[in-house]
Formats: C-alpha cells, sequence, structure tokens
C-alpha cells in the first residue's frame, strides 16, 4: 500500500507585500509649563500571509492560500490597522516657588504644593483586521476558507456588549453577521481579515515632584507615582484565528470577545535620589 500524507510543505517565495502611510505630527516645545507630542498614522498594508520571512507556518497558519493563485489570499494583513494616535504631554502645575503662582510662599508650604508635574501617555487605535472561516479546506488541509461576504455594512455593525447569558460579542446583532457570510461556493472563497476588531485605547498618568534635600550638592529626591491604564479602560482583542469564534458554521460562538488586550489598572510609587 501507497504511503499517505496529509501535505507536503514547501517554502516558496510567493509570498508579498506592501504597504502605505502617512504620518501626521504635531509637537509643543515646553512653554508655561506645558509641552507635547501628537502623532497620527493613516495606513493600510496587504498581503497574502502575515507570516515572517524565516518563520515555518504552522498549525494552519501563515500558509499561502494556493500557490497556483497566489494572489488568492490577498487581503489586508492580520496585523493591518488603519488609524493610530499616540503621544504624550507634560504639565508643570504653576505652583510654587519659581512657578506662575505662589513664588513667595513659606518653604513648608511649597514642600507640599508646589513644583508638581504631570505627564501622559496616551494611545488609541481603530480595530485590528481579522477573518472569517467556513470549516472548508478548499486548497490544502491547512487552510480554513475564508466566507464570502453577501451581506451589509448594516449586518457587521460593531457593538462590543454582553449579551444575555453574559458573553462579550463584538456585533450589535450576532445573528445578522452571521447570516451575512456564506461558505465557499466552488472554489470561490471570500476575502482574508474582511473584518475589524474592537477599539484600542489606554492613559498612562504620572504625578512627581522633586525635593532639593541639600542645595550645595545637588542632592534631590524625585518622588513620582504612576497610573497605568489610569481610566481602568478594558481592552479586547479580536476573536481568535482558526478558532470557533470566527467560523459562521459555529454561529452561537461567531463574534465572540474571549481575551483581554492588556491591563487593569496599575499603580506605582518609587522614589529616586538625584545627585
Amino acid at each position: 500500500m501507497a504511503s499517505q500524507f496529509a501535505g507536503n510543505s514547501v517554502y516558496t517565495n510567493k509570498g508579498f507585500s506592501s504597504y502605505n502611510g502617512l504620518l501626521v505630527s504635531l509637537q509643543k516645545n515646553r512653554t508655561h509649563g506645558l509641552d507635547f507630542d501628537v502623532n497620527y498614522t493613516w495606513s493600510h498594508s496587504i498581503d497574502n500571509t502575515s507570516l515572517i520571512a524565516n518563520s515555518p507556518a504552522l498549525s494552519g497558519y501563515g500558509f499561502i492560500c494556493d500557490t497556483l493563485r497566489p494572489k488568492q489570499c490577498r487581503g489586508n494583513s492580520d496585523f493591518d490597522t488603519t488609524h493610530y494616535i499616540t503621544g504624550f504631554a507634560q504639565y508643570q502645575l504653576p505652583f510654587g516657588r519659581g512657578r506662575a503662582f505662589g513664588g513667595s510662599i513659606p518653604w513648608a508650604l511649597d514642600e507640599v504644593i508646589g513644583g508638581w508635574d504631570v505627564s501622559n501617555v496616551f494611545t488609541w487605535h481603530s480595530g485590528n483586521a481579522w477573518s472569517t472561516v467556513t470549516s472548508a479546506f478548499l486548497a490544502g488541509y491547512a487552510n480554513n476558507a475564508p466566507a464570502i461576504f453577501t451581506g451589509s455594512q448594516a449586518d457587521i455593525r460593531r457593538n462590543v456588549h454582553k449579551t444575555s447569558n453574559g458573553t462579550l460579542t463584538l456585533f450589535a446583532d450576532q445573528a445578522k453577521a452571521v447570516g451575512a457570510f456564506q461558505g465557499p461556493i466552488g472554489f470561490q472563497v471570500g476575502s482574508r481579515n474582511s473584518l475589524r476588531g474592537p477599539q484600542y485605547f489606554n492613559l498612562d498618568t504620572g504625578l512627581s515632584k522633586r525635593f532639593k534635600v541639600v542645595p550645595d550638592w545637588g542632592l534631590n529626591i524625585q518622588l513620582r507615582g504612576d497610573a497605568f491604564n489610569v481610566l481602568n479602560h478594558p481592552n479586547v482583542n479580536a476573536p481568535t484565528t482558526n478558532g470557533s469564534y470566527d467560523d459562521i458554521t459555529q454561529p452561537s460562538n461567531f463574534g465572540q470577545l474571549t481575551s483581554m488586550n492588556g491591563s487593569p489598572r496599575v499603580l506605582q510609587i518609587s522614589a529616586r535620589v538625584e545627585f
């Protein structure tokens, strides 16, 4: 009897990608105690596989859909994010000696209310691309074919919320979202990474003050408190890839959100001796 095998993987150079982006920055040097830097990126990344070049494709991820038709799975990259905003801002509170208000307050009072600085680091980006699957393996055992979109944009409107049974879901109407897709027709499959996950937002805040211990020696102590994810804002990842939450043949699970992106609020207090 002849030997049987499920697949015979080979390395090829049939992967391709393109990236286009626009970067806009707004900066302000420190005046009146305030400085900031804000960056906005508008971009689009397209490829037929998002695996890095020197890493093997494993467990159904990273394979080119069809080596004879390498454009078959051309679509949004797995990491594609359309809008990205990052920045920081620092502000010297205008109270205390050397500041706009209270320049002649007593030394003891200045140690309490004077010389404090506030800093913020923030990040916001639109949802990452993610792909449907259909439990149909047309081009090979490793490639779960994407579903064909036949509905309207209203059917896949995002509204992260908990359902009546307590599960967190991405779509405003899960039934409509499932019904907006259908499985492969012949060798025709849907677009890869045609959906978008939840948006992401994070804000870190710090409050600091430098105390002069021995001014003649330049000996100072900086006291600082930091709050990471100060608003305790929950961020969630898009539905898992090649699992039951992106599979239209499992409608009760489709679009469920099961993992967090980042951590809850973390508080930190530190002191640093400077000399």
